[in-house]
């Protein structure tokens, strides 16, 4: 489970970057809010496929999720040369400064993503406001 730093309550977005290792046809994302929900559901999201994890271009999804405590999928049109995957939530349901994910992850036909170990497998990073 990843959640937002709590210390300082810094305020979104926040965005977690995935790299995936090579390139795939990334057709969605799957969300799966923290169990029991509580604080830190994402509530508004932006996702991004790209090769270079300082070059994100332009989302190629945005929207809201609905389930608050049950698995949210955001499909959109498949998209090639997906090595780095970048997740933006955008807000929080109830407006709170922070940010908590149980599961998140790429939708790629004929692939599952598994950690290599329990080490850090993503780094979550506060974006500037746009």
């Amino acid at each position: 489970m990843a959640h937002g730093v709590r210390r300082a309550n810094p305020p979104g977005p926040h965005q977690i970057t995935l790299d995936l290792g090579a390139s795939y046809e990334i057709s969605g994302f799957r969300y799966l809010p923290r169990p029991g929900g509580g604080n830190g559901t994402i509530g508004r999201y932006e996702c991004y496929i790209s090769e270079n994890a300082k070059e994100l271009g332009s989302p190629v999804a945005v929207g809201d999720f609905t389930q608050k405590a049950a698995e949210n999928w955001s499909p959109f049109p498949p998209r090639s040369g997906g090595a780095i995957s970048a997740f933006s939530a955008m807000s929080e349901v109830a407006g709170r400064p922070w940010t908590s994910i149980a599961e998140l992850r790429p939708l790629v036909e004929g692939v599952a993503f598994r950690a290599k170990d329990a080490g850090l497998i993503a780094r979550c990073t506060r974006t500037a406001p746009r």
